[in-house]
Protein backbone atom coordinates (compact mmCIF):
# COMPACT_ATOMS: atom_id res chain seq x y z
CA UNK A 1 0.00 0.00 0.00
CA UNK A 2 1.68 3.63 -0.90
CA UNK A 3 1.32 6.27 1.44
CA UNK A 4 0.88 9.66 0.22
CA UNK A 5 3.72 11.70 0.33
CA UNK A 6 3.75 15.72 1.23
CA UNK A 7 5.85 18.27 -0.43
CA UNK A 8 8.20 19.93 1.61
CA UNK A 9 6.09 23.58 1.19
CA UNK A 10 2.87 21.18 2.23
CA UNK A 11 4.80 20.00 5.50
CA UNK A 12 5.91 23.55 6.24
CA UNK A 13 2.97 24.96 5.86
CA UNK A 14 1.06 22.25 8.25
CA UNK A 15 3.76 22.83 11.01
CA UNK A 16 3.07 26.74 10.49
CA UNK A 17 -0.75 25.83 11.34
CA UNK A 18 0.43 24.03 14.15
CA UNK A 19 2.62 26.92 15.42
CA UNK A 20 -0.68 29.61 15.08
CA UNK A 21 -2.75 26.98 16.70
CA UNK A 22 -0.54 26.55 19.73
CA UNK A 23 0.52 30.25 19.80
CA UNK A 24 -4.00 31.09 19.73
CA UNK A 25 -3.72 28.59 22.89
CA UNK A 26 -1.01 29.64 24.46
CA UNK A 27 -2.82 33.35 24.68
CA UNK A 28 -6.22 31.81 25.49
CA UNK A 29 -5.24 30.29 28.41
CA UNK A 30 -2.98 32.92 29.64
CA UNK A 31 -6.12 35.10 29.67
CA UNK A 32 -8.18 32.69 31.28
CA UNK A 33 -5.55 32.63 33.91
CA UNK A 34 -5.85 36.59 34.50
CA UNK A 35 -9.52 36.57 35.57
CA UNK A 36 -9.31 33.79 37.93
CA UNK A 37 -8.50 33.98 41.42
CA UNK A 38 -5.30 32.05 43.05
CA UNK A 39 -5.39 28.83 43.44
CA UNK A 40 -4.02 25.78 41.90
CA UNK A 41 -6.61 25.65 39.03
CA UNK A 42 -5.30 29.16 38.03
CA UNK A 43 -1.51 27.29 38.60
CA UNK A 44 -2.45 24.67 36.44
CA UNK A 45 -4.31 26.76 33.89
CA UNK A 46 -0.95 29.29 33.89
CA UNK A 47 1.24 25.96 33.55
CA UNK A 48 -0.84 25.04 30.10
CA UNK A 49 -0.25 28.33 28.69
CA UNK A 50 3.78 27.98 29.05
CA UNK A 51 3.52 24.38 28.13
CA UNK A 52 2.02 25.69 24.87
CA UNK A 53 4.52 28.58 24.37
CA UNK A 54 7.24 26.00 24.77
CA UNK A 55 5.96 23.37 22.29
CA UNK A 56 5.21 26.99 19.71
CA UNK A 57 9.18 28.39 20.19
CA UNK A 58 10.14 24.05 19.36
CA UNK A 59 8.21 24.23 16.59
CA UNK A 60 9.39 27.82 15.51
CA UNK A 61 12.78 25.91 15.51
CA UNK A 62 12.09 23.11 14.21
CA UNK A 63 10.95 24.82 10.85
CA UNK A 64 13.85 26.96 10.97
CA UNK A 65 16.29 24.35 10.83
CA UNK A 66 14.27 22.57 8.12
CA UNK A 67 13.68 25.45 6.07
CA UNK A 68 17.76 26.02 6.58
CA UNK A 69 18.53 22.82 5.27
CA UNK A 70 16.04 22.31 2.28
CA UNK A 71 17.92 25.81 1.40
CA UNK A 72 21.58 24.43 1.42
CA UNK A 73 20.86 20.66 -0.02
Amino acid sequence: MCQPVLSLEEIFSLIEDDIRWMAHASQSFAEIAQGMPDGDEKRHIQSLAVCYRECEKNRRVLIERMQRRAAAG
